[in-house]
């Protein structure tokens, strides 16, 4: 699946998925769209709640009791740094370029409408 990863904390390691879900987790726990996150990140406004929310959101898949709190708690044991890297790059890999894994459907895509979310027009029924 794309969009995850593995991050080492301790002697523990754990496997974040970045899906439709977990960004759900992440704007409703920021209080702001990815959107905004995604612009902030790329401006290198990275904050601690970011990455713990950040962080938190990718464990939702496979440690569903796991908790914010908890989050910040594994953060400040492990290597700040490396977790954070870590979990951006799961994250990048949920947003494949353009040209990765299924160009055709891309374009068709991109091609159908004039939204960011536009889907391919539906086959007529005869």
């Amino acid at each position: 699946m794309r969009g995850e990863g593995i991050v080492a904390v301790g002697d523990k390691t754990f496997s974040l998925v970045y899906d439709c879900n977990a960004i759900c987790v992440l704007e409703q726990t920021l209080g702001m769209t990815f959107a905004d996150f995604s612009e902030r990140a790329k401006r290198g406004e990275m904050w601690f709640a970011g990455i713990r929310a950040l962080f938190f959101a990718g464990m939702q898949r496979n440690y569903k009791s796991m908790t914010l709190e908890r989050c910040g708690d594994l953060l400040s044991d492990g290597d700040f740094n490396a977790i954070t890297a870590g979990c951006i790059a799961a994250l990048t890999g949920a947003f494949p370029k353009p040209n990765e894994g299924n160009a055709e459907a891309a374009g068709e895509i991109a091609k159908s409408g004039t939204g960011s979310c536009s889907l391919p027009p539906l086959a007529k029924q005869a």
